[in-house]
């Protein structure tokens, strides 16, 4: 039977898919946490993400609740709120991230847009693959039991 391979950057995913699953677990069974203290799926997704482009990324068994980085909220669009990373002045830069994260690596886009030490393009870049991400698992059934 013929060995399947996965290109670097389906591996990527896949150990993202596997530490998401795994720090859900662990912070499902961590005590004292209420259910409705529990940070959205996303938000873990997010956090994972963050933990994986440090320079020292966290190790396993070590979770931490999400901390929540204070943003501006982005601006309205005829009432209606828009993301960051769609902003004109943004669009473009983000994009060129993006394709580098889902051609290449995830975490060499992250750490390459830290290195700008633009915090709007960070945090939309940051926005824009945890939301590109989070479709593709979904769509991979890996996020079946979430919202």
């Amino acid at each position: 039977m013929a060995e399947i391979t996965q290109t670097p950057l389906e591996q990527e995913i896949a150990q993202i898919e596997k530490t998401l699953a795994e720090k859900r677990s662990v912070l499902e069974q961590q005590a004292g946490i209420a259910p409705d203290q529990m940070p959205h799926p996303k938000e873990t997704l997010r956090e994972v993400l963050r933990e994986g482009a440090a320079p020292g990324a966290a190790t396993q068994g070590q979770v931490q609740l999400p901390q929540p980085i204070p943003v501006q909220p982005p601006p309205r669009s005829g009432g209606v709120n828009i993301p960051s990373y769609l902003m004109p002045e943004l669009k473009d830069k983000v994009q060129e991230y993006v394709n580098l994260a889902f051609t290449e690596s995830i975490f060499k886009a992250i750490k390459e847009v830290r290195a700008t030490n633009n915090a709007a393009l960070i945090d939309a870049v940051h926005d824009a693959i945890t939301d590109e991400l989070w479709v593709q698992l979904k769509e991979r059934g890996k996020l079946n039991d979430v919202q």
